[in-house]
């Protein structure tokens, strides 16, 4: 099962296209789009009405984007399973298919007065258990000659809390912590790189809390967008999850 997402602020704009079809091409007949707020401590689950629907798509415009909700699709039989304390799966509708694909939608960010870029985005639900660090290279998904970079950081966590975390920004070669950003679990989190950042030792280090990264560069009212993949993606070695564990060890150490 995964979640979809966008991000709305005063410098950036974002819609989605949920697909309802499948990766082999199965098409999920009736469905609906759902959407998921949290209200009084709890997880309240809407039908997202204002979605229009074609033969191959649900589109959800920018005006009924926030940071905090999220969306997916079901069925009404499926709400019987609905809980307001703790995300559950509540269908297989979106589960890899074929293995090693994911099922996305389609997320548009523009950026204000300016250009748009797409990201093949989603938030499978294995990751909303999860608590721990995202560990991510800086100089490899920026560009420094870009007017501005940014990172849109997505956390969902399965209970319907708004906890504050930080995200670090750490400089391996000196071991130290450059800067930091507050962050908050089930919320679009955003925040601004400096140039001075982009170098090949620094790192971004999420603290308690995972989530997906996502990078955005502007130059004269054009953006591209890029996301990470985990470390061990970039690692050929047979040992590449040791490996990774150790580097990881070493920034907490640095962080804490």
């Amino acid at each position: 099962m995964n979640f979809f997402f966008g991000i709305q602020n005063n410098l950036f704009s974002s819609k989605l296209e949920i697909p309802i079809f499948k990766n082999d091409g199965t098409f999920l007949e009736e469905t609906i789009l759902y959407k998921l707020k949290i209200q009084d401590l709890e997880w309240k689950i809407e039908i997202f009405d204002k979605s229009k629907k074609n033969n191959f798509f649900f589109h959800v415009n920018s005006s009924d984007v926030n940071n905090n909700d999220i969306f997916f699709i079901g069925r009404h039989e499926n709400l019987k399973k609905f809980k307001s304390n703790k995300l559950i799966v509540l269908n297989e509708f979106t589960s890899l298919v074929p293995h090693g694909y994911h099922y996305r939608s389609n997320l548009r960010v523009n950026i204000n007065k300016g250009g748009f870029s797409s990201y093949q985005s989603d938030y499978p639900y294995k990751m909303t258990p999860v608590k721990g660090s995202v560990v991510t290279s800086l100089a490899s998904v920026t560009n420094f000659n870009a007017d501005k970079n940014y990172i849109f950081f997505k956390n969902i966590y399965e209970l319907p809390i708004q906890e504050n975390f930080k995200i670090y920004i750490v400089d391996l070669k000196e071991k130290k912590i450059k800067t930091f950003f507050e962050a908050k679990t089930n919320y679009s989190n955003f925040f601004e790189i400096k140039k001075e950042y982009i170098l090949p030792e620094m790192f971004l280090v999420s603290k308690n809390y995972v989530g997906i990264p996502i990078y955005i560069s502007e130059k004269n009212g054009q953006i591209s967008m890029e996301h990470t993949n985990p470390p061990t993606s970039n690692i050929l070695n047979s040992d590449r999850i040791d490996i990774v564990k150790k580097f990881k060890r070493e920034l907490n150490e640095i962080i804490n």
